[in-house]
């Protein structure tokens, strides 16, 4: 027998649409999986669970529909921050006092196109505020990453953060 070149188009279609929904159903699981992670982790000072958080954001990443995310309109607004491996944003070396309240949410603003990001946290003293200057890094400029933080004083004066910090 022959095949059409329009039944060819029907199926391939139907295969498509298929595996376009198995990806979403996948990504959907992987969401759901890393937020009960992430709930565990105390925003990320439990330190216990990263490489089981960065293995579900690394296959994410390879699942993002977006094709450019850091440049994408989606990704400017106001987020909730759930989890980072930042130790000044998490406020570890900062006196409990200083430190952003569990009970209270880290709230982020982020404009990538203008190179803006502001934090928001609740601390035993009231609202914290920090500004930052952010762009995409390339892997050489992860290596030499340094926060440039300025609210508390020397709590968070030029803190030093890991690489690739999140």
């Amino acid at each position: 027998g022959t095949v059409s070149l329009g039944s060819l188009g029907i199926a391939l279609g139907a295969a498509a649409f298929i595996a376009t929904a198995v990806l979403s159903q996948r990504r959907e699981a992987l969401k759901k999986d890393l937020l009960q992670i992430i709930r565990t982790t105390k925003r990320g000072a439990d330190e216990s669970k990263n490489a089981e958080v960065k293995r579900l954001f690394m296959e994410l990443e390879t699942l993002n529909p977006t094709s450019a995310p850091l440049s994408s309109d989606q990704l400017r607004g106001d987020w909730e921050l759930l989890w980072t491996t930042s130790a000044s944003i998490l406020g570890l070396g900062r006196p409990g006092f200083f430190q952003p309240l569990q009970d209270q949410p880290i709230l982020q603003f982020l404009d990538p196109q203008e190179g803006v990001a502001r934090n928001l946290e609740f601390t035993a003293l009231g609202r914290n505020t920090v500004d930052a200057s952010i762009a995409p890094l390339g892997p050489e400029q992860r290596e030499a990453f340094v926060s440039r933080l300025d609210d508390f004083l020397l709590f968070k004066q030029g803190a030093e953060e890991n690489p690739g910090g999140s």
